[in-house]
């Protein structure tokens, strides 16, 4: 991508837009090197009237100071089916006829083809993807940095696992929490903590100032308040619970209407020059959605550790092996990113 921009070019980066912790920073000086650039991240659910009136209640504080936040993520990052491998390290085959498995491999070092990884499947995998937190941290945390540009980078991560690490795959079950220094009126304290449960974990209802037979649904966004709680599906419904009661988060006094768009429209009519405010999600932005799913998922291979992390130097401060092994990659030749 860097490349592109090198080149001039708008550019339309797919979530979760990177697979190291570096390249969060090599892609920031390339989009602060370019700013005249229009460019987006793959976050389509904001079309949803739904996220947006999240955005407008939290930002507005209707629901008084912010005090934590939890992700529950619908499945895991080697439960199968059509997106995920299932952790099984078969034998080398031939990839794909037609398929050019050199490009496919970009940057990272060569390794033979197996089933389940060139296709949707490569998610699953340790040097491709970033499993279902990588995949789906973007689409579920988005609002959270719409509303709150105070939430730039986490200071501190720890992932739990009750899965064996396997070396080509990411963790089948994992809860991860990173923390935000924070300040201002919009939170309660002077710390935020994101909390991340695959497999549908979540914590008590009760503990998230819901009735205790609440059932929250895969793929969602609790945010907890000092005056109730939001909860929130990938496109809706959104749910306001106060006192044990809930209302529909899109009948809050006080919101606007909110308009259809087109996510993949609004970009190319930014390019054009045409402003309508549909611009939501640019890559600066959806980079600060992908650096704390990173975090967790490149956590798990030191579980139950806390891990304090310093986004400026790169490195995690306490723990000299995880600044070793979970920051960067060596790229093959050739196939280096641009660094502006």
């Amino acid at each position: 991508m860097t490349a592109a921009l090198a080149a001039g070019k708008h550019l339309y980066g797919q979530k979760p837009v990177v697979q190291q912790l570096e390249e969060i920073d090599i892609m920031n000086r390339a989009l602060k090197a370019r700013p005249d650039l229009i460019t987006q991240t793959g976050a389509q659910r904001i079309e949803s009237p739904a996220r947006r009136a999240a955005v407008a209640i939290l930002r507005q504080g209707m629901l008084g100071k912010v005090v934590s936040a939890h992700i529950t993520f619908g499945g895991n990052a080697i439960c199968g089916g059509h997106y995920f491998a299932d952790g099984k390290l078969d034998e080398p085959i031939a990839p794909p006829a037609g398929f050019d498995y050199d490009l496919w491999l970009c940057g990272a070092q060569f390794e033979a083809c197996r089933p389940q990884m060139v296709q949707r499947q490569w998610r699953s995998w340790w040097n491709y993807g970033g499993g279902m937190v990588g995949d789906w941290i973007v689409h579920l945390s988005d609002v959270l940095y719409f509303s709150f540009p105070e939430l730039h980078s986490p200071v501190r991560v720890c992932t739990q696992t009750p899965s064996a690490a396997k070396p080509s795959f990411h963790v089948g079950r994992m809860s991860s929490s990173v923390e935000y220094r924070v300040a201002g009126a919009a939170f309660a304290g002077r710390s935020f903590n994101l909390h991340m449960h695959d497999n549908g974990w979540l914590p008590d209802a009760e503990l998230l100032g819901l009735p205790k037979e609440t059932k929250v649904g895969a793929n969602s966004l609790v945010v907890v308040c000092e005056g109730g709680t939001l909860v929130l599906g990938a496109s809706g419904p959104i749910e306001v619970w106060r006192d044990g009661k809930m209302t529909p988060g899109l009948k809050m006094e006080g919101l606007p209407a909110f308009a259809k768009f087109n996510h993949w429209h609004a970009w190319v009519d930014k390019i054009l020059g045409i402003d309508e405010g549909n611009h939501w999600t640019p890559l600066e932005l959806g980079l600060r959605c992908t650096e704390p799913g990173l975090l967790a998922v490149k956590a798990s291979r030191f579980p139950d550790q806390s891990l304090d992390w310093d986004h400026a130097s790169l490195r995690f401060t306490n723990h000299d092996e995880a600044s070793r092994t979970l920051v960067r990659r060596d790229y093959r030749k050739g196939f280096e990113p641009v660094r502006l």
